[in-house]
């Protein structure tokens, strides 16, 4: 497979009609951390409590072929904002696994769906064989995701109008306690 489209930390962002997404980078790290430290966005994991622990997750993503994630900002002609500062992350940190987790600020705006739409299809457009990290598994030609039974009603949503298909259920234990996720998966479009 060519790797010199391979996106790295060079790789040209991803435009939708509101939304500007880039790939991460290690200057993330402090919204990576607002967002992770948040219990309404990361109620079913144990958040990142400190900047050097954000650092390091971050460190860990950006190193690892298999990541895929970008910071999600509303484009500078958007009326709502002044700035274009991060309102979430989309992608994949171990694909093919994708997720999101966007400021509470914006949820219910379809910033969600529009951003993992347009990393899909790019993704998608990308690699049509699929990426180079799944390459030698069953999981090549489609997407998973996981969202909580409980308290994701929101997430599932984003997920079935990008096209995910609720597989099963998985049970995760941790220090914090188990919860019951749903686990989700996108097979390859037709050509």
């Amino acid at each position: 497979m060519d790797t010199s489209c391979r996106p790295g930390k060079d790789s040209p962002p991803i435009t939708t009609t509101r939304l500007l997404l880039r790939r991460m980078s290690i200057q993330d790290y402090k919204a990576v951390r607002s967002l992770r430290c948040n219990p309404k966005v990361f109620y079913w994991r144990d958040p990142v409590d400190t900047p050097a622990q954000a650092f390091q997750w971050l460190q860990d993503r950006l190193a690892d072929p298999a990541s895929l994630s970008y910071s999600v900002s509303l484009l500078p002609n958007q009326q709502e904002i002044i700035d274009s500062h991060i309102i979430g992350f989309v992608g994949a940190t171990r694909l093919p696994e994708v997720g999101y987790m966007y400021d509470p600020s914006v949820w219910g705006k379809g910033y969600a769906t529009e951003a993992l739409r347009a990393w899909i299809e790019s993704y998608w457009q990308t690699w049509p064989m699929g990426h180079p990290a799944t390459q030698y598994s069953e999981m090549q030609k489609c997407l998973t995701a996981v969202t909580g039974s409980e308290n994701g009603a929101a997430s599932r949503r984003v997920l079935e109008k990008c096209g995910f298909k609720h597989e099963t259920y998985l049970d995760v234990h941790e220090d914090r306690g188990s919860v019951t996720l749903d686990v989700w998966k996108l097979e390859k479009p037709d050509d």
